[in-house]
């Protein structure tokens, strides 16, 4: 089975989300062993992304890497298991790789739908031998602390 860099760089739906993560020196970490969890932004989701946001963050690594970082929550976080952590709440906390809380949420009862921030889940549960990939519909920015 392929590692986590692997499936998104051979998907179609993710690769600005790889050349982020080949630009930020992340890949050998998503290579390992770990596992981890990523909330992958699709293309789509990038695109909407103003370009001078973008390109700002392409120009400061710093900043890309706390960006990504932020995507990636370590350990293994399939929908079954996220579902268990819910329980009676209606929001999770989650803590990043970055070091920031990510906060999930879930509603209908029929068919499960996840938010992460301000991001729709629209696929989970893409397994990959070192962890999971879920994809999202918006890119997420970190809080900006004070």
């Amino acid at each position: 089975m392929d590692s986590l860099i692997d499936v998104l760089s051979k998907s179609d739906k993710f690769k600005a989300l790889t050349d982020a993560i080949k630009i930020a020196g992340m890949v050998d970490i998503l290579s390992s062993d770990g596992p981890y969890t990523i909330l992958a932004p699709t293309d789509e989701a990038v695109a909407q992304v103003p370009k001078s946001v973008f390109s700002a963050l392409l120009e400061n690594r710093d900043e890309l890497i706390k960006s990504v970082k932020y995507h990636i929550i370590e350990g293994n976080l399939n929908s079954r298991k996220l579902l268990m952590k819910f329980k009676s709440a209606t929001t999770v906390e989650v803590s990043t790789m970055e070091g920031q809380k990510v906060i999930f949420r879930v509603s209908g009862i029929l068919k499960r739908h996840f938010m992460v921030d301000d991001a729709t889940i629209i696929s989970t549960d893409i397994k990959a031998s070192n962890g999971f990939i879920h994809a999202i519909d918006a890119v997420l920015f970190r809080k900006k602390l004070p």
